[in-house]
């Protein structure tokens, strides 16, 4: 996704301004940095933030055992 400019605020503008739409966002600090979490969190509150994670369904899960090692 391309930048929020300031003469060209793009898709980001966009979703940040139209109360029509809920944002997804990943908000662990290493996607986004905390003070565009914070600010993004001031612009649109519980009503129109959904956080998401780039995590795997498998996340936490222990290994598999291997084929044939039972």
């Amino acid at each position: 996704m391309p930048a929020l400019g300031h003469r060209d605020p793009g898709l980001p503008g966009a979703l940040l301004t139209d109360d029509r739409v809920t944002v997804g966002f990943i908000a662990d600090g290493v996607h986004t940095h905390p003070s565009v979490i914070k600010l993004v969190w001031r612009v649109l509150g519980a009503t129109r933030l959904n956080l998401v994670t780039d995590a795997m369904a498998a996340l936490g899960m222990r290994p598999k055992t291997p084929i044939g090692r039972l």
